[in-house]
């Protein structure tokens, strides 16, 4: 299933990349710590809610959002390291990590 949805530039793409990228990006600069994770959760709840009311995902799409979001801070890492940013590197990584061991290790979604 692919849909029009775009927060920067217009291009046709799985609906759900643009969702995952800010969703992922809500983490950016943020202390994986408690407040900003639950935080963060209810943010993911209730704009997935949102989308799902006007636009149902099918379950491949809901699944698929957290793969994503991991991808995308992979693509950051490998972008920051051809920068030499080696912090805004580090940073991806570790999100990327996180985002991983909680989503794809456990197999759990929000």
């Amino acid at each position: 299933m692919t849909g029009w949805l775009d927060f920067e530039l217009g291009h046709r793409n799985a609906r759900v990349f643009d969702l995952a990228y800010f969703l992922a990006g809500l983490l950016v600069g943020k202390e994986l710590a408690s407040d900003n994770i639950a935080a963060w959760d209810s943010i993911y709840r209730m704009f997935l809610g949102g989308y799902n009311e006007v636009s149902p995902l099918a379950e491949c799409e809901n699944v698929a959002i957290p793969v994503l979001m991991v991808a995308i801070e992979l693509l950051f890492v490998s972008f920051w390291k051809q920068q030499e940013n080696i912090a805004q590197c580090e940073q991806a990584r570790v999100l990327a990590q996180w985002l991983f061991d909680r989503y794809i290790t456990k197999s759990t979604v929000v």
